[in-house]
């Protein structure tokens, strides 16, 4: 009985240690240096907003075949993609961090996209908050939706639960608390795009 009771205790603490470990920033990965998530700039033009995980689902639809819809969770179980990446505003400042999360194209994927669809179109919570994407680029580039950052579950200030991880473009194409992903035929002018910013967004190197 005392064996028993030890072997229950042991296995309790080793699995409140790995979720310790789950939970933990990381400062490095792969020999490359991470911005601590403290001392990374953020900015965003609506209040952040209050995410029920019980009601939220991650939406897709627009040119497809069979609109679906996902649960926390479930885009959670999809094959995850973590990538170091150097993030940059268009205001002049950036970090580099690692970005985790579900690949867009097995999101997509479900909803049986048409042939004509050209452009990925995210949107933010509440619906203020748009930008979008070529799909050919979500393709090639292998795009992302964040679930983490540096190891650490998305803060509520950082876009939780998803944020869009657009490698290569401005700060204003990564959407964050996406709710819906819509596929279109057309192009698509979001938020920032629509008061004259490129709607390219390509950080030049």
């Amino acid at each position: 009985m005392k064996r028993h009771l030890i072997a229950i205790l042991m296995i309790l603490f080793l699995a409140a240690a790995s979720l310790a470990a789950q939970d933990k920033e990381i400062t490095e990965f792969n020999g490359v240096k991470l911005t601590p998530l403290a001392k990374q700039r953020n900015t965003h033009v609506e209040p952040v907003p209050e995410v029920n995980l019980t009601t939220y689902r991650l939406k897709i639809g627009g040119k497809v075949g069979q609109p679906i819809e996902f649960k926390y969770e479930e885009a959670l179980a999809l094959p995850q993609e973590s990538r170091v990446i150097p993030f940059q505003c268009v205001e002049g400042w950036g970090y580099t961090a690692l970005w985790s999360g579900p690949k867009v194209m097995d999101l997509i994927a479900r909803a049986q996209p048409s042939p004509d669809v050209k452009t990925v179109v995210f949107y933010a919570l509440g619906g203020t908050y748009s930008s979008a994407l070529p799909l050919d680029f979500v393709k090639s580039k292998n795009i992302f939706l964040v679930a983490k950052i540096n190891n650490l579950t998305l803060p509520a200030d950082r876009g939780f639960p998803f944020v869009v991880a657009a490698e290569g473009k401005f700060g204003y194409k990564w959407v964050q608390w996406v709710e819906r992903i819509e596929l279109s035929e057309k192009d698509y002018y979001g938020y920032w795009e629509q008061r004259g910013y490129s709607n390219k967004a390509d950080i030049k190197k």
